[in-house]
């Protein structure tokens, strides 16, 4: 569903597949967003969540055992519902999709509910938040970089829910 934002001399146009920013324009008709050029890249704007660019082989390993992710995550390919909209704002989220995320995780690397719903809200907080640095201008890594940086992140995060599990089974005995 795409959604018409106005406000002074500007229209956007925000499409919830992928909450997607796909349109800016000024009175003039200026376009201030990539419009996706088949010939170059057809993207326009899109939510690279929980990383950006691929895994080596499509693969991580967590404590011995594979796991596959597509390059750039999922969020970029995902429906976000709507929870808030006016005549120029609304407010996306993955809503129902953070659910099918939330046991994606569950499933694909036999975390608990609550450690996977960690894992998601800290890996989207890191995500949005190097995207929103990049694109401002603060911070000058290469997307080499960048990818390096989430995917690290991502591995951290599934490692860290793994450690608690594993310390929760530890016997007292062995826990310092």
């Amino acid at each position: 569903m795409q959604i018409v934002l106005k406000r002074g001399s500007l229209t956007a146009l925000a499409d919830t597949m992928g909450g997607e920013l796909v349109s800016l324009r000024d009175a003039a008709g200026t376009e201030y967003i990539w419009e996706g050029d088949p010939a170059y890249w057809s993207g326009r704007n899109p939510i690279l969540f929980p990383i950006v660019g691929g895994l080596k082989d499509g693969t991580v390993r967590i404590g011995g055992k594979p796991y596959q992710m597509d390059r750039h995550g999922f969020a970029r390919r995902m429906e976000f519902s709507v929870v808030g909209q006016g005549d120029d704002y609304a407010e996306l989220e993955l809503g129902e999709t953070a659910e099918v995320c939330i046991q994606a995780i569950c499933r694909d690397y036999g975390l608990s509910r609550e450690k996977a719903r960690g894992v998601f809200e800290n890996v989207w907080i890191y995500t949005f938040g190097v995207g929103t640095l990049c694109a401002r201008g603060m911070c000058r890594f290469s997307q080499e970089e960048v990818e390096k940086m989430l995917s690290t992140a991502f591995r951290a995060m599934l490692l860290l829910a793994h450690a608690d599990d594993a310390a929760e089974d530890a016997s007292p005995e062995l826990i310092p």
